[in-house]
């Protein structure tokens, strides 16, 4: 995450944060409602990268960073937080 990013998103209220989570999901089921059906080989591809997506998307709506996945797990990890990896592989 950069550092602007960083500095936007702590500045917000839970609120709209899980509001921008929100989008984030919607946005998310959307691609993959039509790369799904319409290119099966960009679904496998991109399979693990939706999944770690997502699941950033609901701890951030949800508040909870209990289990993370991906860039985020390392990010949580880096901050000196104790985190369950989950590992879709």
């Amino acid at each position: 995450m950069s550092h602007n990013a960083l500095d936007k998103w702590s500045g917000e209220s839970p609120d709209a944060i899980g509001a921008e989570a929100t989008k984030g999901l919607e946005a998310l089921d959307e691609w993959r409602g039509e790369v799904r059906e319409d290119d099966p080989e960009t679904w496998e591809a991109g399979r693990v990268d939706f999944l770690q997506a997502q699941l950033n998307f609901q701890s951030a709506r949800s508040g909870s960073f209990a289990t993370a996945s991906g860039s985020l797990a390392d990010f949580l990890a880096d901050m000196g937080e104790d985190v369950d990896v989950l590992d879709e592989h």
